[in-house]
């Protein structure tokens, strides 16, 4: 999963802005989503794809949806990610998930790094031009919960 995600730092938007390049039309059409949308769950549901892991039955390119089925399944959880899991944000102050990645590494220093895809370097953004590597901290305001990588077929 992680290896999948990482693999995958350095694709960016083409031209920057247009949340649309030839990888990201290709995670966008693996989920159905439409294209030129923000595109964090398709990159999400992309690498869990390729991992042979869960994605949402419906919907797989939003956010929301990651948060709702994950709950409605009981694999939702708010503490003591580990690398693989789906990190879920809003960082509006909100319950609702606006922003996802993948969870690569908890140092166990309140660290928390991921990978995620139509963002930026900066912090606490959710959206950007690209699938960046991110540090940021455990509990922080923003943080929602996060998703394990259940293996299994794709639900349809």
């Amino acid at each position: 999963m992680v290896q999948n995600a990482m693999a995958l730092i350095g694709v960016v938007e083409t031209p920057s802005g247009s949340n649309r390049s030839p990888m990201i039309d290709q995670m966008m059409n693996a989920v159905g989503s439409p294209l030129g949308e923000s595109w964090c769950a398709a990159f999400v549901s992309w690498v869990n794809k390729l991992a042979g892991a869960w994605v949402p039955g419906s919907d797989a390119g939003a956010c929301g949806t990651w948060l709702e089925q994950a709950k409605a399944k009981g694999t939702f959880k708010t503490t003591s990610p580990i690398a693989g899991d789906v990190v879920l944000y809003n960082f509006d102050g909100g319950t609702d998930a606006h922003h996802c990645g993948i969870v690569c590494r908890v140092p166990g220093d309140n660290r928390l790094y991921t990978t995620e895809g139509n963002t930026t370097t900066a912090p606490n953004t959710r959206t950007g031009d690209g699938v960046y590597y991110k540090r940021r901290q455990l509990g922080q305001p923003g943080i929602l919960g996060y998703v394990p990588p259940i293996q299994t077929r794709a639900e349809s």
